[in-house]
């Protein structure tokens, strides 16, 4: 979904504490067809608006989107391998959560963030980067 994340109460609890007001969350509803709620517990829908570029291309397994291939423009990472390198020396260190400027359809978060997500056991589709300090 582009720049929204779906997250929970307590996700949202910590991204308000790390970055106050930078990612007010939209309180959303998942159902299934007929209004029933598929899960308990409040959500949230997150903009992650905060753009980054620093994904070391011939270091990450990712593939160019068709009809970008002479600019590389347009990147996807391979969700197979999500194996993803950065230079530390590009990331902001305010910036806890990001969509890189090629890489669209990802979202990243710093290893702070990450941290905290697990000190807490918030399960997030998430994986640790390479070169993040």
């Amino acid at each position: 979904m582009a720049g929204f994340w779906a997250v929970d109460t307590h996700a949202r609890g910590l991204i308000e504490n790390l970055v106050p007001g930078r990612h007010p969350g939209l309180p959303i509803t998942f159902t299934i067809w007929s209004g029933e709620p598929i899960e308990s517990g409040e959500r949230f829908l997150l903009n992650v608006y905060c753009h980054q570029s620093n994904i070391i291309d011939d270091m990450t397994h990712a593939a160019v989107v068709p009809g970008f291939e002479v600019t590389r423009e347009r990147m996807i990472i391979d969700d197979l391998f999500p194996d993803v390198t950065v230079d530390p020396n590009k990331l902001s260190p305010d910036i806890h959560m990001w969509r890189e400027d090629r890489y669209l359809t990802s979202h990243f978060v710093s290893d702070t963030f990450y941290d905290r997500l697990s000190d807490l056991d918030v399960k997030l589709p998430l994986h640790r980067i390479k070169g993040q300090k």
